[in-house]
């Protein structure tokens, strides 16, 4: 499946997974939560990290072109999300690469895999361009065909200022088609905004 298409069939939902799982104390802007993957996320002023069972998921210091061949199968279009620039697409790879290579038996378990490949988007990538990209996959599914404006709206906002770690896991599963996370989403999204994304 194409990953605009994965995306916008299941995506959406990542805010709603995250909204009450999460604690945040005033100033600190420090916030973690333990998601469905495993994987826990803390982000402390700009710094993001994401841990999957002993792995740290961080931006990259050193960003290379990593041959795709290099990735786990499924975490090879990762990178595809819309409006990522060429720079942020070598370090959501980069990440992806490091990771599991630190750790195989990562790439072994999908829940694990999926909190890899998300983590690595969501440290690599502006949470609002990753809102813009996954809407606009979703506008353009088959799903998103008939929302309304305000429907958009609604899915831009609430992705925009998911909790990173829900989103994470949304966008992992996405990528890797892991169908259970992605009903959840979809039909918690379809709540939140009147969407029949998940009918």
């Amino acid at each position: 499946m194409h990953i605009k298409r994965t995306l916008g069939a299941l995506a959406l939902g990542g805010l709603v997974l995250s909204f009450g799982a999460c604690s945040k104390t005033d100033n600190a802007t420090t916030t973690t939560t333990a998601a469905a993957s495993g994987s826990t996320t803390a982000k402390t002023n700009t710094t993001k990290a994401t841990t999957t069972g002993t792995n740290k998921i961080t931006k990259p210091t050193k960003v290379e072109k990593v041959e795709k061949s290099k990735l786990p199968t499924k975490a090879q279009a990762a990178d595809q999300v819309s409006g990522l620039t060429t720079d942020q697409q070598d370090c959501v790879d980069t990440a992806i690469y490091t990771t599991v290579a630190s750790d195989p038996t990562l790439a072994d378990n999908e829940a694990n895999l999926a909190g890899v490949i998300g983590g690595s988007l969501v440290a690599c990538v502006p949470q609002d361009i990753l809102a813009t990209g996954i809407t606009a996959g979703i506008k353009s599914s088959s799903g998103g065909a008939n929302l309304t404006d305000t429907q958009v709206a609604c899915i831009q906002q609430s992705l925009t200022t998911a909790n990173p770690d829900g989103l994470a896991v949304v966008i992992g599963a996405a990528v890797i088609n892991e169908p259970t996370i992605l009903a959840q989403a979809a039909t918690e999204l379809d709540t939140a905004c009147g969407t029949k994304l998940g009918s």
